[in-house]
């Protein structure tokens, strides 16, 4: 270096196109003059690091001249060797690799990565988009058959409204699992980690699908009991998310028999690995197509796809949400024999974690459970043991004389037996035979009938109570907990037939005045009819600008209702010039809560970013919309 003597072989002079002949003689500006004159600074400056600090190597990728005009690169490393009495470099060796090759693949690759990316960022925004125009007639759609079903209607009328709500709330499901797999695939969905009660969850699941599973003549078997903490620390609607598009299947393909949840929660270092099997009786998945079941836009068999309908996205997105809840889902299936979905989730630990178990202690209570379905009466076996109670089983009354005989029992659980919502004569019976056995105290019984049984008042007269299927944990708790005396008044005052279930007229302040902020004009009828079903009215503006015109008028508003994407003034602009007290100072503060039919996370983050207070998505759900007034109003 201190004689910038420079030993260079053939082989270097041949990577930019030379022999060494030709390039004779050398030195170090031999190097220098082939080097492209923008990398020499960093090269000298890596230099100068590695002879400041011995023992490091220098390493660059430099860009050199070729003899034929083309710039070429270099993988330059070196390392000195031998050093002065005063710590300076004497001799260093290193070595040239032509990279040109990869430098140009790498290049190729960043194109592709950038291309992908912008096509991925251009179908997110036109699904977005897509999503938002078609959620503006929805709320209009579903806004209005809600409204049509607070108000008196004939049975035929209310059931024709039902299934107009149960199609348009299919379509928003489709439309929201686009969404979904259109934030996953960009990479933009966000997980929440909160407390939430994971048997809650499950119990959920399976109750807000049980009427139709129940319909078809099927059994949902729940099995949480080995849940023993209840609170876990994750994402509690994408948890819903992946079970109900799990169980929806289950019950969908199911035509006979039964779908059982069973659900483990084990302690895993400082997480929680949750484990649930979703198993049922229906027609199964042909093992060569279990490969391809968790693709997009895919179905096991396309004619699934006419018989029973769906976009072969559910199991997609559900595959991806567990894995980015740290699981999996693996599907293990034999063509008419049924399936099996397995779901492992992580979740974290949470402080306020406590034991499951019933306030009332039931040790040596002895429970009889007359059930026809074995999976049914093993499970109810399993749940009351664990809180030490006495459970004897029978499959029907003629076994369950014998133990009424030589037991002490203090509760009968009995399944209804009945089809199509009835209850079977045989149930009467049994009720009867079982209250004719005298024991030290009265036997209580237990009805445990399908969801929507119509119930008689001989009914409500022979059963102490009547719990809907699939036994939750609740429904356990309540039977436990709660006093039969108490539920039995329950039941009676919420069975009574033809009873009109009037809306809740909350007592709102004088002085709510609202500003409804809207421009298409049936979305502002759905706001206006919603808030005059629940005791509010409000004043329009067709846009931002309008909105600030009303607000410089009248400083009464106590809170606005906001719409995102209007003409001539938006939303977020409209807020921000509220936020700067372009509307006056005491309207800084002002409430503003954005209704918005765009969905997605960053949506809503950009609506508080705009100054907004809150965030409601289109079709606007009533209660919820209610819940959200009461939080600023009351």
């Amino acid at each position: 270096i201190k004689t910038s003597e420079l030993s260079l072989n053939e082989r270097w002079a041949n990577i930019i196109g030379y022999t060494l002949e030709e390039l004779s003689p050398v030195d170090i500006n031999t190097w220098m003059s082939h080097a492209v004159e923008e990398d020499l600074e960093e090269s000298g400056r890596l230099l100068q690091e590695c002879w400041d600090n011995p023992g490091s190597d220098y390493i660059f990728e430099a860009r050199m001249r070729h003899k034929d005009g083309n710039i070429i690169w270099v993988l330059d490393s070196g390392k000195v060797i031998e050093w002065d009495e005063d710590g300076s470099p004497i001799r260093m060796v290193g070595t040239h690799i032509d990279i040109t090759d990869r430098k140009i693949n790498e290049r190729k690759l960043t194109v592709a990565l950038d291309h992908a990316n912008s096509a991925a960022e251009a179908k997110s925004n036109f699904l977005a988009t897509m999503s938002h125009e078609i959620r503006t007639p929805m709320n209009g759609i579903l806004g209005m058959l809600e409204l049509l079903s607070l108000s008196g209607m004939s049975a035929e009328q209310a059931r024709k409204i039902s299934i107009a709500e149960s199609s348009a709330n299919s379509l928003l499901t489709i439309i929201n699992d686009i969404l979904d797999f259109s934030k996953m695939d960009a990479g933009k969905l966000e997980l929440e980690c909160i407390d939430f009660n994971l048997r809650e969850i499950i119990d959920q699941c399976a109750e807000s699908l049980a009427l139709h599973a129940q319909e078809k003549g099927l059994e949902i078997i729940i099995d949480n009991t080995g849940i023993e903490n209840t609170l876990v620390m994750g994402d509690p609607n994408r948890v819903r998310q992946v079970l109900m598009n799990l169980l929806g299947n289950a019950i969908k393909f199911t035509h006979e028999g039964e779908v059982s949840i069973t659900s483990l929660l084990t302690i895993k270092g400082s997480d929680l690995e949750f484990s649930c099997n979703i198993s049922d009786t229906g027609i199964g998945i042909p093992l060569s197509k279990l490969s391809s079941l968790f693709n997009s836009f895919t179905q096991a068999d396309t004619s699934t796809t006419r018989e029973y309908g769906g976009t072969g996205l559910g199991l997609a997105i559900s595959k991806k949400l567990a894995i980015l809840m740290g699981g999996n889902i693996l599907a293990c299936s034999e063509e008419g024999q049924g399936s099996e979905f397995k779901v492992n989730l992580s979740f974290k630990r949470s402080e306020k974690m406590e034991r499951l178990k019933p306030k009332t202690d039931i040790a040596g209570q002895q429970f009889l459970v007359i059930d026809s379905n074995k999976s049914n009466r093993d499970l109810l076996k399993k749940q009351i043991e664990i809180w030490q109670g006495v459970v004897h089983l029978s499959k029907d009354m003629l076994s369950a004389k014998t133990i009424l005989i030589d037991s002490n029992i203090d509760f009968v659980l009995i399944d209804c037996h009945g089809l199509n919502n009835r209850i079977s004569v045989d149930v009467i019976e049994y009720a009867k035979t079982i209250r004719a056995y005298n024991h030290e105290r009265p036997i209580k019984i237990i009805l445990m009938a399908p969801m929507n049984l119509n119930s008689t008042k001989e009914m409500r007269i022979m059963f102490d109570l009547i719990i809907p299927k699939p036994i939750s944990t609740f429904d356990l708790f309540n039977f436990i907990d709660c006093g039969f005396e108490k539920l039995r008044n329950q039941l009676i005052s919420n069975v009574e037939d033809n009873v009109s279930i009037q809306p809740d007229k909350t007592a709102w302040p004088q002085n709510s005045h609202i500003l409804l902020v809207e421009d298409i004009l049936f979305n502002q009828e759905v706001a206006i009819m919603m808030l005059e079903e629940i005791g509010l009215n409000a004043d329009i503006a067709n846009n931002g600008k309008q909105a600030l015109s009303k607000l410089k008028a009248d400083p009464s508003y106590s809170l606005v209702l906001m719409d995102c994407q209007m003409p001539e003034m938006d939303g977020f602009d409209a807020t921000k010039a509220i936020r700067n007290g372009e509307c006056g100072e005491h309207y800084r503060k002002l409430n503003i809560i954005a209704l918005t039919a765009n969905a997605m996370k960053a949506d809503e983050d950009k609506c508080r970013a705009a100054g907004m207070d809150d965030y409601l998505s289109k079709p606007i759900d009533i209660e919820l919309f209610k819940t959200k007034l009461k939080q600023y109003l009351v």
